[in-house]
C-alpha cells in the first residue's frame, strides 16, 4: 500500500485509475461487495484508490491484503474529482449500493477454495443485533458460536468456508456466505421491523438452502431500529 499526497503529480504505469468508493467503507457487506468487489471487473485499472478514512478499518486493510498484485494507492483527497489532475483518465463507481451481484459474489466464492478448518455449525453472533441467550441456543441445536467481528478477514474465509449449517441475525456476518464452499444450509433471522434481501440473494446465487425467519420477540420490547438489539430465535427448521 502507498500513500500519496495530493500536493504533487502520482506517477503511475498506466494511465487508468478507479476509486473505490460508495461512503460506507466501515460496513463489511458494503465494502466486500459493493466497493472492493468492483476490483474483479476492473481488472486492468491501476492504480486503485482508496481514501484515509477507509483505512481506518480493519476489514478493509487486511481484505486489500487478498490482492498482492494489484496496486492500491491512499491517495489523500475527498472527491474523485480532484484526482483528475493526477491520473489521465479516471473510473468512478456507478453501480447502486447494496445489490448484490452474482459475479463478484461468486469470485469471492472462488477466492476462498482451498480455507477450512473451521466448525460445520455456525452460530453467528455479534455485540450489536445478537441472540437473546446465544449460548443455550447454541448448545439446543449444537451449534458453534462465532463472533465474525473479532476476527480478521483470513480467518473469516477460514471459519466459514466448510461451514455445513449457518444460523444468523440479519448483520453483516452473513456477508461470509460468499466464502462456504459446501451447500450450507442457512437462517437468517430477522426483526419484525425490518427486512432485506442481500443474504437471500447470496443463497440463491451459490445454491444454498435457505431460511428467512422472523424473531419471535425482540430486547428492549419495541425496538425500531436495526441496531442496538436483541432478537429471540424461533424454533429452527432443523
Amino acid at each position: 500500500m502507498k500513500t500519496h499526497s495530493n500536493k504533487e503529480p502520482l506517477m503511475v504505469k498506466g494511465d487508468l485509475g478507479y476509486w473505490i468508493h460508495y461512503g460506507r467503507e466501515g460496513n463489511y457487506f458494503h465494502w466486500m461487495c459493493d466497493s472492493l468487489g468492483d476490483v474483479f471487473y476492473f481488472t486492468g485499472a491501476g492504480p486503485y484508490i482508496i481514501t484515509p478514512r477507509a483505512l481506518r478499518f480493519r476489514h478493509v486493510k487486511e481484505s486489500i491484503e487478498l490482492f498482492p498484485k494489484k496496486q492500491f494507492v491512499e491517495f489523500d483527497c475527498t472527491a474523485p474529482l480532484y484526482a483528475i489532475d493526477h491520473y489521465t483518465r479516471i473510473l468512478r463507481p456507478t453501480r447502486r449500493c447494496g445489490l448484490v451481484d452474482p459475479f463478484i459474489v461468486r469470485q469471492w466464492n472462488s477466492m476462498a477454495k482451498g480455507f477450512g478448518g473451521g466448525p460445520k455449525r455456525i452460530l453467528i453472533q455479534r455485540e450489536k443485533r445478537g441472540f437473546v441467550g446465544a449460548k443455550e441456543l447454541a448448545a439446543n441445536y449444537d451449534l458453534t458460536i462465532v463472533e465474525p467481528e473479532r476476527l480478521s478477514v483470513v480467518e473469516q474465509m477460514q471459519v466459514f468456508a466448510e461451514a455445513e449449517v449457518v444460523v444468523g441475525v440479519h448483520g453483516a456476518g452473513l456477508t461470509n456466505l460468499m466464502f462456504c464452499q459446501g451447500k450450507p444450509k442457512v437462517m437468517e433471522v430477522r426483526s419484525p421491523n425490518f427486512y432485506n434481501v442481500s443474504y437471500r440473494e447470496i443463497s440463491r446465487i451459490l445454491g444454498f438452502e435457505f431460511h428467512g425467519l422472523e424473531a419471535v420477540g425482540i430486547q428492549p420490547e419495541g425496538a425500531k431500529g436495526t441496531n442496538d438489539h436483541s432478537l429471540v430465535c424461533p424454533d429452527l427448521p432443523f
